[in-house]
């Protein structure tokens, strides 16, 4: 954990360093690895002359500097190397690291400085809280130099640097620090240090003779314009953030009121499912009762035909016999046993 710098760090550190190189200067950069900071140099107009001893990322960053030096800072002469030209900025990022003698190589840089020049450098912190969280728990260096505010602030005065400005342009998360093997208040203590987030160091420093000259007036100017830009980035971030804020506020209101009405629609369509249940269970229940009905009828209907039907033949019997009383009636025989049966009533009643 100690030390470790992710790419947005990374990021951070170089925006820092490109906003206090400022626009169209010339600058050396010592150690320019594959040219990234080149690039955001360039972009601001400033012609960028680099300095790398990997010659594959050397190959990379030629196509983001004017000029390009393969070697060992530590072994070279660099007036030699750079034909004794001179610069606004000299640049120095992770190579304070890795050099063997870092204050004699910055020394050797001043001379290249045209006058108000300055040199930026960008370093880890050695005594951030992470650091010291892995050392107590017994993690070997990196190997990489780090410093502190304090000795890099010597290390640029033994280089014949006064340090102007020392910010922390990229900090750790708390919350990366905290460790259940260390505690409390051990963390409470480191956290009180108020470099102890710090991941690494960007200072802006003058050569002592410059320093002692009218050139501080002229940086501070500038770095108070620098300010001054950032104060404006900052209000406008904060009322972008304002804006920002309301719509997310409304987009919450209005992302509550359609779940509730999601609620309400899945209620009532609860609701009509039921009901449809029950309507289909009822006409259910009711064609049961219309078929059994219709069964009736036609059993009704069948026994009223087969009642007509029996009507039909009695009456048919019925006219029959009707016919045959008519007919005796109408008889010879049925007059004379008529005349009979008169008398037989009368001699009857008689006795």
């Amino acid at each position: 954990m100690g030390g470790d710098i992710n790419r947005s760090n990374q990021a951070g550190g170089s925006a820092a360093i490109a906003r206090l190189v400022g626009d169209g200067k010339s600058v050396l950069h010592l150690g320019c690895g594959t040219g990234e900071l080149a690039d955001q140099l360039r972009r601001r107009g400033c012609t960028v002359v680099g300095v790398e001893l990997d010659p594959e990322a050397a190959k990379a960053a030629a196509s983001f500097c004017d000029d390009i030096v393969i070697g060992d800072v530590d072994a070279m002469d660099l007036g030699l190397e750079l034909d004794g030209r001179s610069f606004d900025v000299v640049v120095a990022g992770g190579v304070l690291s890795h050099v063997r003698l870092p204050a004699e190589m910055l020394s050797s840089t001043r001379q290249m400085l045209s006058d108000g020049g300055y040199l930026v450098c960008l370093v880890r912190n050695a005594a951030d809280a992470a650091t010291r969280l892995s050392t107590l728990r017994g993690a070997p260096p990196d190997g990489s130099r780090g410093f502190t505010r304090a000795s890099l602030t010597a290390l640029l005065a033994d280089a014949g640097f006064a340090a102007i400005q020392i910010a922390t342009p990229e900090e750790h998360a708390a919350a990366a620090i905290t460790d259940a093997d260390v505690p409390g208040e051990v963390l409470a203590f480191m956290l009180r240090d108020p470099d102890a987030l710090a991941a690494r160091f960007v200072a802006l420093a003058l050569p002592v003779a410059h320093a002692q000259t009218g050139a501080i007036p002229r940086l501070v100017a500038s770095l108070a314009s620098e300010r001054d830009e950032l104060l404006r980035e900052s209000h406008r971030l904060r009322v972008e953030r304002g804006r920002t804020s309301d719509d997310l506020e409304r987009a919450t209101a209005a992302q509550e009121d359609a779940r509730l009405k999601l609620f309400e629609a899945r209620e009532q369509m609860v609701r009509l499912e039921e009901e449809t249940d029950r309507m289909r269970s009822e006409h259910a229940r009711h064609s049961a009762e219309l078929a059994h009905r219709d069964r009736t009828i036609a059993a009704h209907e069948t026994h009223l035909d087969e009642l007509r039907h029996r009507i039909d033949e009695l009456e048919r019997e019925h006219a029959t016999a009707l016919n045959v009383l008519e007919g005796i009636y109408a008889s010879k025989m049925w007059r004379w046993s008529e005349l009979y049966r008169k008398l037989a009533r009368a001699l009857g009643t008689r006795r």
